[in-house]
């Protein structure tokens, strides 16, 4: 899978999340209007653990269509509230900020975070296989791995702690969208490739980088000045962990040797044109 991707003669960013989880609130989702994008959807919301009983919770619009078939085959169990278990590939993630209507929290700001799922990997109910090949969790964390194209904006050293601020493209080409990351830079090799691009963002060139990211926390935010000032925004934090290649001004600066055969960094080999790249973010 690559993060440039032709689809009925369509160009696509694609900004990946992988991770595990339980599935929740299947439903069938009824929209207004009319036209291709009235269209009814199968949505399931996904709580994917991310550490120590806490929870990253996604809003999910399931758009693959071997996802839609598994999904609709365990809408019974979901609905009886049996725990089920999906190993999963996201596109497209953003973050909203909502205010609850009711119960406790009412009246209270929180955040939803919404994606696309493309693909189950494999599933189990209440532990039993159902669906692909179940991986051994015992002897591995919780992780969300997150893939993609992102533009490079500000690099930061903080008592000896590397920071950097992403804009991850994704959608269309002639309709590029973005997701902004706050990233902590984890790892002497992406350490080292970040501190060498600072001065290229600091002089304001483009610098484009394949990146893959783990761990997701969200919080929200006011703006304080812009069009936005007052609004309420969501910020995406996530530890920076490996750059596969970076681009400035058009120009390939790095590339990581090539990986052992098999292995699965989504994208990372995408070289995209530059024609093809909308402007910084």
């Amino acid at each position: 899978m690559t993060n440039q991707t032709n689809t009925a003669g369509s160009t696509y960013f694609n900004l990946h999340i992988a991770g595990e989880g339980f599935l929740n609130r299947v439903r069938e989702v009824s929209v207004q209007g009319k036209g291709r994008r009235a269209a009814p959807f199968l949505a399931v919301d996904i709580s994917a653990p991310r550490g120590n009983k806490e929870y990253a919770r996604f809003d999910c619009r399931v758009s693959g269509n071997g996802a839609q078939d598994v999904i609709r085959g365990l809408m019974p169990d979901i609905e009886a509230e049996k725990k089920v278990f999906v190993r999963f590939n996201l596109g497209d993630l953003c973050g909203e900020s909502f205010v609850y209507q009711q119960g406790a929290k009412a009246g209270q700001t929180g955040i939803s975070l919404k994606a696309r799922l493309l693909r189950v990997d494999s599933a189990t109910v209440d532990g039993q296989p159902v669906h692909g090949e179940p991986e051994d969790r015992a002897e591995r964390a919780p992780n969300i791995c997150i893939s993609g194209l992102a533009y490079l904006n500000r690099v930061m050293d903080r008592d000896d702690r590397l920071f950097a601020s992403l804009s991850a493209l994704r959608g269309k080409v002639d309709e590029v969208e973005y997701t902004h990351f706050d990233t902590e830079v984890l790892g002497h090799a992406a350490r080292e490739i970040i501190r060498s691009l600072a001065p290229e963002v600091e002089a304001k060139r483009k610098v484009l980088v394949g990146f893959r990211a783990q761990d997701l926390t969200a919080e929200t935010f006011v703006y304080r000045s812009g069009k936005r000032a007052g609004e309420t925004g969501v910020s995406l934090r996530t530890h920076l962990v490996d750059i596969a290649w970076a681009k400035v001004d058009g120009e390939m600066v790095y590339k990581a040797a090539e990986r052992a055969s098999g292995a699965q960094d989504q994208g990372h080999e995408t070289v995209l044109e530059d024609e093809c790249l909308p402007k910084a973010a």
